[in-house]
């Protein structure tokens, strides 16, 4: 098996992270303290609400910046409007972000999304030649493996890579269907990885996957590096975070613009479907990591530990 994805504590380094969502506290505060454990100095909740808690508004200082998302904040965006596709609303709020970054880098990602860097982040960046503009972060899916006690809050004592291997996609095809048709169809996780981005690129756009900056009205991509930094990603945060997750995807403002047919299709597995047995069937078989295909992952390299403090 690799080496082991370590959420241990590092230092500060001169980075932000900015990212968008409407989770419930508890999972709020676990990525604001995560975060920081892991290094980042600043970290920016767009809250997709007007108004936050109580608790959420006690976080507010030198650390964590909480951006309540009202009628008053989507005026300011393109369409002068909230839109009703999520990643529209994301590209605004970091877009945001970006214009008033203090920190010489900034990540964005979602509230189930970890920039670990294989080092500390001060280190890679002091490594980091002048002339790099971005960070590409490999992409590992967290799953509940051998060892595992139930299936609460980001307690997935695994995480697999995503498919990327032509050979593993066609064993994976023949033997674990739901899953290689629900990850190829942008259901459950994602292979393409979120970046880190130079603050103060004067035509930088801030993509959802990448950053971007226009040239003669086309985009081109900066000058990236990949391999220094791991995502992880709690693509199923719980089995209950799990099924609220798609209970929002049936909201008529949790539309999602990129495959959006794939994305219904298993929310209406869910809500329409064989009840909670089958549910949580389908939960294991998508984010479990058991017998035959723990032994196939660890063969060919592509499961690794999630090391917590």
């Amino acid at each position: 098996m690799l080496p082991p994805i370590s959420l241990h504590e590092r230092q500060t380094a001169d980075v932000s992270i900015a990212v968008l969502t409407n989770a419930p506290d508890s999972v709020i505060l676990h990525f604001i303290r995560t975060n920081l454990r892991l290094g980042v100095r600043h970290v920016h909740i767009y809250l997709d609400a007007a108004q936050c808690s109580d608790t959420l508004d006690a976080m507010r200082g030198d650390t964590v910046s909480v951006h309540c998302c009202d009628d008053a904040f989507w005026a300011q965006s393109d369409a002068g409007v909230r839109s009703p596709f999520v990643e529209a609303r994301q590209s605004e709020a970091y877009r945001h972000a970006y214009e008033r970054c203090a920190t010489a880098w900034i990540g964005f990602c979602d509230i189930d999304e970890f920039f670990v860097p294989k080092g500390d982040f001060r280190t890679l960046f002091d490594a980091t030649p002048e002339d790099i503009e971005m960070h590409v972060a490999t992409t590992w899916e967290a799953v509940w493996g051998p060892g595992h006690t139930g299936y609460s809050d980001f307690s997935a004592n695994l995480c697999r890579r995503a498919i990327w291997n032509e050979g593993r996609r066609k064993w994976l095809r023949h033997n674990r269907p739901f899953y290689t048709s629900f990850t190829g169809n942008g259901i459950c996780g994602h292979s393409e990885g979120k970046a880190l981005v130079r603050a103060g690129i004067p035509d930088c756009i801030p993509g959802i996957h990448r950053a971007f900056r226009l040239v003669k009205d086309e985009r081109r991509p900066l000058k990236l590096l990949e391999t220094q930094i791991n995502l992880l990603h709690y693509d199923a945060i719980s089995y209950h975070q799990w099924k609220d997750k798609f209970l929002q995807r049936r909201k008529p403002d949790g539309k999602m613009g990129g495959q959006s047919y794939w994305r219904r299709a298993l929310t209406d597995l869910l809500y329409l479907g064989k009840g909670e047995d089958f549910r949580l069937a389908l939960f294991k078989e998508l984010y479990g990591a058991e017998g035959d295909y723990m032994d196939w992952m660890q063969q060919h390299d592509f499961v690794r530990r999630i090391v917590t403090p």
